[in-house]
């Protein structure tokens, strides 16, 4: 009976010892450790701009090149009118520019009108096409001064016209539409322009200098 106790007992301190260490023995416990990825690498520096000659082109656009966009004619007409359907012819002529140098006009068939006597008819010239746009300019015209012609075709040969004076307003503008600040508008007097047209001598020339002011008119057929 005493073999049989021991041995319970020895079965039973035994379980409970195998017990113990189950419950008192840690027990690791497994951590997942993420990786954190890198971070990624920093973008590439941006291209290093283009170098443009900003001023120049700048330059060029701010250098103004004027040059003759109107011009108007103001006849006085003398005791003796310009009857109709008498025709006057006008041009303007850059005396430096070459082929002539003609420059502006007004046709004679667009000056038939009677001017009456002692008053005064305006009108403007228009542009001629064949001269190049060198030859209006305000450079070029300083260089020789300009000349004015008029031309008077009677209806009859024995008709006259008395004038007593002519006066030009040209006006010079440059590439953007702005006028020239001393320039923009002048007026020339040309007060020695005076005299009879007719059949024989229907030719009227007014010279004008290169500083813009008037010098000698004459009566030429």
């Amino acid at each position: 009976m005493k073999k049989v106790l021991f041995f319970a007992t020895f079965f039973l301190f035994t379980i409970l010892t195998a017990d113990a260490q189950i419950f008192t023995k840690p027990v690791k416990k497994q951590v997942n450790k993420t990786l954190t990825p890198p971070p990624p690498p920093p973008p590439p520096a941006p291209a290093p701009p283009v170098a443009t000659n900003k001023s120049t082109t700048t330059d060029a656009q701010n250098t103004s090149v004027y040059t003759l966009t109107s011009v108007r004619i103001n006849i006085r007409t003398g005791a003796d009118n310009k009857e109709f359907p008498s025709q006057v012819g006008v041009m303007l002529r850059n005396s430096g520019c070459d082929n002539g140098g003609w420059i502006m006009q007004q046709l004679p068939e667009n000056m038939r009108n009677e001017m009456k006597s002692n008053s005064n008819t305006e009108f403007g010239l228009e542009k001629m096409a064949n001269p190049s746009t060198q030859c209006r300019t305000l450079e070029s015209i300083k260089n020789g001064g300009v000349q004015l012609r008029i031309y008077y075709l009677p209806n009859f040969f024995a008709d006259a016209w008395k004038i007593e004076g002519v006066t030009i307003t040209l006006e010079f503008k440059d590439q953007n539409g702005v006028p020239h600040p001393t320039l923009g508008r002048k007026t020339i007097i040309c007060n020695n322009a005076s005299g009879f047209l007719d059949g024989s001598n229907h030719i009227l020339m007014c010279n004008i200098d290169g500083e813009l002011n008037p010098t000698t008119s004459s009566i030429q057929n």
